[in-house]
């Protein structure tokens, strides 16, 4: 009956996810892993794919090995889906542990229909390895029902969760040290924290194994990977002075933030640094009104926190979870004043992982249940957050539909190469169910393949040396690009005026345009 209830109600939940949900990847980062693993750039398939601290090499080899055995399944996604049914079976577990069917059920579908369903509803590396960390570290707070191999799994599967992404996990830990550290016994906190080390220790070595990996075939690779994290400190750090159209530096600093860096060649790791430093600045960058957003927006998450209160009885239950909240508090206004934000997922994890915590910890749980009303306060919330969901797939649905019909003007074009920008194509609402071999793009480069060096193929295909030599050749279209931006950029390489052909022509989605040269004045 138990495993039923573990392997079951996961299964049910996903099944309602599945009909009424549609999926999306919700990062460019995540269609890059897929076509890199794939070949959908119509390179070779590869486990080299270029990011730092995401999808290490002992787990890109064997799914880049499924993808030429067959390449007519999307097995980036089973991944992904895998990882999240079997985190999820293990949180029913660790709740049933701890509390009687009905009660560990029902706190089983807050957290499904509130917290995960928002994971499912955009699966991605981060959420997937989010999801794992958790429900490793809960096999670290089983209260006093701590085994000796308890905290080992639960190690195993924490140092399993960094193959997807590393630096998510980390905060997972501060957010669990009021439970990880608190016990009957010295000696069971002892045997966790060794487990604990020794898990971070092997995450250690695992990294160490892809940068050597890396290394080792990317020749170049850690200037390469120094120069992409200079460029992504410049577009997700939103605490940044704005640099006025008159300025002289203003041309490089939109070059920069083009998310990321179009050019590589025109902007060098040390002139990146030294901007950097000029329009960064730390402090609380918020006002009442986005105050008041944020709470109503994420209120659903805030109530799922006062509604755990109700299923609390002891001090200790109190002061654990009080600690948790206040750690997670702590979070939030750190990266607010350094960065002048907090990701949802990070949001989604310091709000739904200490409700996990409380509700698989909890004490004095063979007392009957005085609040027998809250129950039913759980069945609501639950429905809400489905009810959220299915309005947020509507949204989805559209993007899937940009997607695709952008996607067959670039398919019907072949013998065009396309640059797209990002920002008016949601290449993030790939449909995440079909293989990169139903849309192959050889004929398509992004900010991205600069970046991490993947233009080359593309480039050598339509006769480019870099992205300069655009102007030079009347089968290269621009598309999704502020134009002023793309003239400001030719008009500084070239020094001669630019002007900016739109092509009338049997596309249906995008409006592109050619870059020409204009004689000098």
């Amino acid at each position: 009956m138990r495993l039923l209830f573990c392997y079951g109600l996961p299964a049910l939940g996903f099944a309602m996810l599945f009909a009424t949900v549609p999926q999306q990847y919700g990062t460019v980062e995540d269609v890059f892993l897929l076509y890199g693993l794939s070949g959908g750039f119509q390179q070779a398939p590869t486990e080299l794919l270029h990011y730092n601290h995401i999808l290490n090499p002992v787990l890109g080899w064997p799914l880049m090995k499924l993808f030429q055995v067959a390449p007519q399944v999307n097995w980036y996604t089973v991944l992904l889906f895998a990882v999240q049914y079997f985190s999820n079976c293990i949180v029913a577990w660790c709740l049933l542990r701890r509390n009687t069917m009905l009660q560990a059920a029902l706190f089983f579908l807050v957290f499904f229909f509130v917290f995960e369903s928002a994971f499912f509803a955009v699966i991605n590396f981060t959420n997937s390895a989010l999801l794992l960390g958790m429900a490793s570290i809960l096999h670290f707070t089983l209260g006093e029902v701590d085994r000796r191999w308890q905290a080992g799994k639960g190690a195993m599967l924490y140092s399993a969760a960094s193959l997807l992404r590393i630096h998510v996990l980390l905060p997972l830990l501060p957010l669990a040290a009021p439970y990880l550290l608190t016990s009957t016994t010295r000696r069971a906190v002892l045997r966790r924290a060794a487990w604990m080390v020794l898990a971070l220790l092997v995450i250690a070595a695992l990294h160490k194994i892809q940068e050597v990996h890396y290394e080792r075939n990317i020749p170049g690779w850690k200037r390469e990977e120094q120069y992409r994290q200079m460029a992504y400190l410049f577009y997700n750090h939103q605490n940044k002075k704005r640099v006025d159209s008159a300025s002289p530096d203003y041309f490089i600093y939109r070059v920069i933030n083009q998310k990321p860096v179009f050019d590589t060649n025109l902007v060098k790791p040390e002139a990146m640094a030294q901007r950097f430093q000029t329009v960064r600045r730390a402090g609380f960058r918020t006002s009442r009104t986005i105050m008041g957003w944020f709470f109503v927006n994420n209120r659903i998450y805030f109530l799922s926190i006062l509604v755990t209160l109700l299923f609390l009885r002891s001090r200790r239950d109190f002061l654990r979870l009080g600690t948790s909240m206040l750690i997670a508090l702590t979070m939030w206004l750190a990266l607010q004043y350094e960065y002048g934000k907090f990701p949802d997922y990070l949001l989604l994890s310091a709000l739904g992982f200490p409700m996990l915590l409380a509700l698989s910890t909890r004490s004095n749980v063979a007392q009957p249940q005085k609040r027998s009303w809250a129950l039913i306060v759980l069945v609501l919330l639950s429905a809400w957050g489905l009810w959220i969901r299915y309005k947020q797939g509507k949204g989805q649905s559209a993007q899937a539909l940009e997607f695709l019909a952008g996607y067959d003007d670039i398919a019907h074009h072949p013998e065009t190469l396309f640059y797209i920008g990002l920002v008016r194509y949601p290449l993030f609402a790939y449909p995440v169910w079909q293989a990169p071999t139903r849309h192959p793009m050889g004929n398509v480069l992004y900010s991205e393949h600069f970046l991490n060096r993947l233009d080359g193929p593309a480039r050598v295909k339509f006769g480019l040396r870099s992205f300069a030599d655009i102007p030079q050749h009347q089968n290269v279209l621009l598309a999704g690009w502020e134009e002023s931006d793309i003239k400001n950029y030719f008009n500084h390489i070239y020094s001669t005026p630019v002007a900016l052909d739109s092509i009338k022509s049997d596309f249906k989605y995008f409006r592109p345009f050619r870059v020409r040269l204009l004689p000098k004045q």
